[in-house]
């Protein structure tokens, strides 16, 4: 049977040997992940809503995108309604849509076509509440370049090159088009140049020679266009979506090379397996990815060992760690993802089981040997007496291994 390779089955048929997250990790297989939020606690945002059409053809109704309750948590879907139609129910009850979303009235008249909610909420057409706060995404981006040019200084006398990689929503919000339909930047590229050319001039970048390339030179986005060569959102498994990935893997080798002056990549959809590049330093994710499997599809993006411009893997501890710039909260973001791997790889974080402190050395007559259960249950006990360790073995905030055990350094997110 012909093999088949993935981090993401979703059915492991014929399992005959697993290389899980945890095991490549403390083989140093892979980068550590490192997430922060700007986002700050009770910051959640509000209904999202977004009027894509409304018209009148066989009865006035409108095209909507709304967030949809799922088991894996809410998704994005379109959905139709016409006057009437409640958005608390047509999200599975998701609570936001709970006061104020039936749609009270529909104006399909050409050049003011809108929606209003019982709430007297009106929205026009392409109209847009809720979704991502500006100050989240803006801090995003800002914290995101920032990273990117202090491992910029880190790694230049080493000769690696490092790329950043950002997930959007909307192909629009990258780059848009205007009444005469030439290509202009969208938000999120507005405000990237206006924070890269702001921490650009800062002394303690100056030896970063790149920086003085033309803005347009040091970000580029990978996404599919129609046969008017208009960009647009795809979902990552169609025929445009192969026409992108063909690019990127065709000019990998060149990104990797410090001559090219592309450092930040934004793109939309293309997760598919070997979409990655291994000098990815920096993920910012600017959509609402929801999904388990995506979040891990969109982190694999990243957690390939670099290599220099030799084409030499790097192996240093100190330089592989993928910063991921989550726009949820850390706490959510890191739980469901430990959550995910706990699942899948038997094994729980912040937790100290007696079998792993029974497996700890100690020196006898020269020979190191296992301590065994019952001095590992000695250790456990007066770990619980001091407060470190709770009696199921879980990590209480008075244990901090750099202080109390340097040689032994945890690491709660792998």
């Amino acid at each position: 049977m012909h093999p088949r390779y993935s981090a993401t089955h979703r059915n492991p048929y014929n399992l005959v040997y697993r290389l899980d997250p945890v095991r490549a990790f403390e083989l140093k297989l892979v980068k550590q992940i490192v997430v922060a939020s700007p986002k700050a606690k009770g910051a959640a945002n509000d209904a999202f809503v977004r009027v894509e059409k409304i018209d009148y053809k066989n009865g006035i109704k409108a095209k909507l995108r709304i967030h949809v309750q799922g088991i894996d948590g809410p998704k994005e879907k379109s959905v139709t309604v016409k006057q009437g139609a409640d958005l608390f129910s047509l999200s599975n009850e998701r609570a936001n849509y709970r006061d104020g979303f039936e749609v009270a009235e529909i104006n399909a008249e050409p050049g003011i076509e809108s929606i209003r909610f019982s709430s007297g909420r009106t929205l026009r057409l392409g109209g847009e509440l809720g979704g991502m706060r500006e100050d989240v995404w803006r801090a995003q981006i800002k914290h995101t370049v920032k990273r990117h040019l202090d491992k910029e200084l880190q790694l230049q006398a080493l000769g690696i090159k490092v790329l950043s990689l950002f997930f959007i929503d909307r192909v629009a919000n990258y780059r848009d088009y205007d009444e005469s339909g030439r290509p202009v930047p969208g938000k999120f590229a507005q405000v990237f140049e206006t924070e890269l050319t702001a921490l650009g001039r800062e002394e303690r970048y100056n030896e970063l020679t790149w920086l003085t390339e033309p803005m347009e030179r040091l970000h580029n986005g990978y996404f599919a266009q129609d046969r008017k060569g208009v960009l647009k959102d795809t979902r990552g498994d169609t025929q445009a979506d192969d026409e992108v990935y063909n690019l990127i893997m065709r000019d990998k080798e060149r990104l990797l090379s410090l001559d090219e002056p592309l450092r930040f990549i934004f793109s939309h959809s293309a997760l598919r397996e070997g979409w990655d590049n291994p000098n990815v330093f920096q993920i910012c994710t600017l959509n609402e990815t929801r999904s388990a499997v995506k979040k891990r599809q969109e982190i694999g993006r990243g957690l390939r060992l670099p290599v220099d411009q030799n084409g030499l893997r790097v192996f240093d501890p100190s330089v592989n760690k993928l910063y991921v710039m989550a726009n949820e909260s850390y706490e959510d973001f890191a739980r469901a993802l430990q959550t995910e791997y706990e699942e899948d790889c038997g094994v729980s974080f912040g937790k100290v089981p007696i079998t792993a402190i029974s497996k700890l050395k100690q020196v006898i007559e020269g020979v190191e040997k296992p301590i065994g259960r019952a001095a590992a249950e000695v250790i456990r006990d007066a770990l619980v007496e001091q407060k470190m360790l709770d009696p199921e073995g879980r990590i209480q905030p008075a244990f901090d291994p750099r202080l109390t055990c340097p040689q032994f350094m945890y690491q709660p997110q792998c």
